[in-house]
């Protein structure tokens, strides 16, 4: 199995094999679908696959026919002006080569006009042009779209690479990467995140502790989804800030465009940080949930830990509707702690 072209990317040795394949033989689809897990590495697949495409080294500048598209706005979405712009290009030609590739990252965030109106420009043949759209949620995607691209799954790492990997390359212990690899699922980026919070994860814990509570004291409660909520949306500014884009800082050097997708990229950063908070705190209910069923008084039956984990989905769905977080983790709380103490009576 030749994976030397991907060579420094961690695991997939299957779809190292089979890009080679593709690139190799020539004979390249117009469309392709990388799925998979957040954080797994279909990014840097993409852009390696790019660089070999255009034959260019892995220390060059990215190609002039090398274009990459990110959802936009405060809510990150696609527009379908940027679908347009993305349609109109891919019957331009080369640059420099004899290709062009073009990225369309969380393709899912496409609106369905977009999605149809891109689906429609592969109906004429594109000599030149190949699309690879990234997508973490293909159940989000026009079956259509599922339909027409050729897809490439990505699975989660597998743990002897997630581990070698972090301990190589971040000098992180034997004990911690196993632990990273338990509770991002495999996901290299989620890990990496955990790594990041190493040492800083104290209002999490808090909240968990309290949640083992039979009667947790209200005020305290408060003081802690705040204090969560705070640190993420704290980061949310950061990344905002290094953008330069916070309206009182922007200058006309700074186009819509720009302004649109950077935008789209914090706040689907933000999300992401959601959903690994919330990640953690199914993990722990899960575990709680294992405890209860060796006898050791975890707390939570099978039963609650099934709603529990519809509560939190509709948790996300709250964020992603733009309810301020403390009002969403203050409320899950009392739904989880609430099911809890009624499965046990």
């Amino acid at each position: 199995m030749n994976t030397l072209p991907f060579d420094g990317l961690v695991g997939h040795d299957r779809v190292k094999a089979y890009l080679g394949r593709l690139l190799q033989s020539g004979a390249l689809p117009n469309l392709l679908l990388f799925t998979g897990p957040e954080g797994v590495g279909k990014s840097l697949f993409a852009e390696r696959f790019a660089r070999l495409l255009l034959q260019e080294s892995k220390n060059s500048a990215l190609s002039p026919d090398l274009f990459q598209f990110f959802p936009e706005g405060k809510i990150g979405l696609y527009s379908i002006e940027t679908i347009r712009e993305l349609i109109s290009q891919i019957f331009e030609r080369p640059n420099s080569g004899k290709k062009r590739l073009f990225i369309l990252h969380s393709a899912e965030r496409m609106l369905p006009d977009g999605a149809n109106a891109l689906l429609k420009s592969f109906e004429e043949p594109l000599l030149s042009s190949v699309v690879i759209l990234l997508s973490s949620k293909k159940e989000e995607l026009l079956p259509t779209i599922r339909s027409r691209a050729q897809e490439v799954r990505f699975g989660s790492l597998k743990e002897d690479e997630f581990t070698a990997f972090l301990k190589a390359r971040y000098g992180v212990d034997e004990e911690r990467a196993k632990d990273h690899y338990s509770r991002s699922f495999g996901s290299m980026g989620r890990a990496l995140e955990l790594e990041k919070r190493q040492g800083k994860e104290e209002e999490l814990k808090h909240f968990l502790h309290l949640l083992k509570e039979p009667d947790p004291f209200y005020p305290e409660l408060l003081k802690t989804v705040e204090a969560l909520a705070k640190r993420v949306e704290e980061e949310r500014e950061r990344l905002l800030k290094e953008a330069s884009l916070e309206p009182k800082e922007a200058t006309p050097l700074l186009t819509a465009k720009k302004l649109r997708l950077s935008e789209g990229m914090v706040h689907l950063s933000y999300l992401n940080s959601v959903k690994e908070l919330l990640l953690q705190i199914f993990i722990s209910c899960r575990d709680r949930m294992v405890a209860t069923l060796e006898g050791e008084g975890g707390g939570i039956t099978p039963l609650a830990f099934e709603k529990t984990a519809f509560q939190m989905t509709q948790a996300l769905k709250l964020v992603e509707s733009s309810t301020p977080l403390a009002h969403v983790l203050e409320s899950l709380f009392i739904k989880i702690h609430s099911l809890t103490k009624v499965e046990l009576l």
